[in-house]
């Protein structure tokens, strides 16, 4: 799964890992950074998260009055924005104490999320009887989660059944774009619960530098016309039927466009100062708005990454 499905993340639950198994023995190639949190006192239980380093992220340290819950918390860094993830285990009803134990749970999630722009929240929470469709639970436990998700305006994507007749595993975000193309897949090993494949939308692309500045005045538009002329944008569409698939793919298409017919802007000191004064003023003033757009496009541009949640 790790190397030949090639996933940016994994996310798992009830990982049954303990302090005699190492995180290398997870990851023997070390192409992930893996987080964990195993449960304490039992081999069973416990979540971790697979991230793969190609990505910046920093775990955060959670209170100790929370160290009882199987969940941590990490944010993936892009450059000056940031996602918070949260990967829970909640035990089923049948646990000691489960009204207390999901108290707690929600004092821990609003207190990290609280103030974060986009907290995406994955894990098998064992609300069996909330129906996310019409937004109501036939016992007290799944109503006071469920005016959790309401009252911090929290959107729930996993529209299908994950464990028999039961949606238990969850995707919730307090934004409703981030997350896209959710669909079930087989599950992992001898579980009983469905892998869950969904994209993260919606973010800066890693590898678009928004310091770079093109040389606008200086572009091919021959050249960028002919090149987008050449696109089957049917096709486009056909193969990305989401919006938010077809938004990406449309955007790569433009910035491979705008890569191939405008240069960069030369470091060098600008050669407007060679230009007779009211000349080098016009100029200078469409230099300005050149700039400006760039910059403002660069910020643009937005990718996907693939997440399986087990």
């Amino acid at each position: 799964m790790l190397y030949r499905l090639k996933y940016d993340f994994i996310f798992i639950t009830e990982t049954w890992l303990h302090s005699e198994i190492s995180s290398g023995l997870l990851d023997p190639q070390s192409e992930y950074c893996v987080l964990r949190k195993d449960r304490v006192g039992s081999p069973y239980g416990g979540v971790a998260a697979f991230v793969h380093r190609n990505f910046c992220v920093r775990e955060i340290s959670i209170a100790n009055r929370f160290t009882m819950l199987e969940l941590l918390c990490f944010d993936l860094l892009l450059g000056s924005e940031s996602i918070r993830f949260f990967v829970v285990y909640r035990p089923p009803t049948n646990a000691p104490d489960p009204l207390t134990n999901t108290q707690l749970l929600i004092e821990c999630l609003e207190e990290y999320s609280h103030g974060v722009q986009t907290a995406i929240i994955v894990g098998d929470l064992n609300f069996p009887r909330i129906n996310w469709n019409v937004g109501s639970s036939g016992d007290s436990i799944g109503k006071v989660f469920l005016d959790f998700v309401t009252t911090n305006s929290f959107h729930q994507f996993v529209n299908f059944s994950t464990r028999a007749s039961n949606t238990l595993d969850l995707i919730l975000a307090n934004d409703d774009q981030v997350v896209c193309s959710v669909f079930p897949k087989a599950p992992l090993g001898h579980s009983d619960h469905c892998c869950i494949d969904f994209k993260v939308c919606n973010f800066p692309t890693p590898n678009i530098s928004s310091s770079k500045i093109y040389n606008w005045y200086k572009a091919d538009f021959d050249s960028m016309a002919a090149y987008l002329d050449c696109v089957d944008w049917n096709s486009l569409i056909c193969y990305n039927p989401e919006a938010s698939s077809s938004w990406c793919t449309f955007l790569e298409l433009i910035w491979s466009a705008v890569e191939l017919s405008v240069p960069p802007k030369s470091n060098k000191m600008s050669r407007f100062k060679r230009h007779p004064k009211e000349v080098c003023k016009i100029i200078g003033k469409k230099h300005q708005l050149w700039k400006q757009e760039s910059r403002a496009a660069a910020r643009k541009p937005r990718d996907a990454a693939s997440v399986l949640f087990c």
